[in-house]
């Protein structure tokens, strides 16, 4: 039944092409290693370049069921490049499940299946990818990116270390105004018009404390001291009142 339906996905109408990804998502979900075959991947892979985007959709769609049940790398990380880059997709929808999907994977980091440096360059690229959709054009696709941050960072109590590690390392690597976006963003939305009170205040304040460590810990110079530098800045655009307590650390 496989090589039947994968010789659907070539079939010249859109519509059967679409049918054709959907019953490749059911073969799959029935025998998941199959995902893992070459063949395949690149039968998917292809339907990902789709010039319908009704196709491409379908694709993202089963792509995001199958990724995160990748037991090896070797097939994790070309399904992984071939999905980021519709991030970019003149498709709204194939936009909106990359994101939902990258947001998984940010979340899922600690069981991919990679080293702890490949974990840690793909959630970057994964929060990079996620950051750049705060400029898009569709209002809910910048929603989604900017909740995927809300619960990647401000969800829970612990991990601010980490997560001021993570956000200075995406600023580093974003354009300005996705920056801005970002974390202007997030603060306000966090903690209201006023910083010393709402429910996200104290994950908020607890995310500034990390990045004021990371700033004195930074050599003079570095790109990261930079980095820090203009997050604090928009931190104090955003809530100003949570740079109170460190005026002296900053001045």
């Amino acid at each position: 039944m496989l090589w039947s339906v994968l010789r659907l996905l070539i079939d010249p109408q859109p519509s059967f092409r679409a049918r054709a990804v959907r019953a490749l998502a059911d073969v799959l979900d029935a025998d998941t290693a199959l995902f893992e075959q070459e063949q395949v991947r690149l039968a998917v892979s292809a339907r990902l370049m789709d010039t319908a985007v009704s196709v491409r959709t379908c694709a993202v769609e089963l792509v995001g069921r199958h990724l995160l049940r990748c037991a090896d790398a070797a097939p994790f990380g070309a399904y992984y490049r071939a999905l980021a880059v519709h991030a970019l997709d003149a498709g709204v929808s194939v936009r909106k499940q990359v994101v939902r999907i990258l947001h998984g994977v940010c979340g899922a980091s600690s069981s991919l299946p990679l080293g702890a440096d490949d974990r840690r360059a793909v959630v970057l690229d994964a929060c990079v990818k996620l950051a750049g959709r705060l400029s898009d054009d569709e209002e809910s696709v910048r929603a989604a990116a900017l909740r995927a941050f809300a619960d990647l960072w401000f969800a829970g109590e612990a991990g601010a270390a980490e997560h001021a590690e993570q956000l200075v390392a995406v600023v580093a690597a974003c354009p300005k105004e996705c920056a801005e976006a970002l974390v202007v963003g997030l603060l306000r939305d966090a903690v209201g018009a006023d910083a010393r009170a709402g429910a996200g205040a104290a994950v908020c304040a607890r995310l500034c404390d990390a990045v004021v460590g990371l700033y004195a810990a930074s050599a003079p110079g570095s790109p990261r001291l930079a980095s820090c530098v203009f997050v604090l800045d928009l931190f104090c655009q955003a809530a100003p009142a949570l740079l109170v307590p460190y005026v002296a650390v900053l001045a």
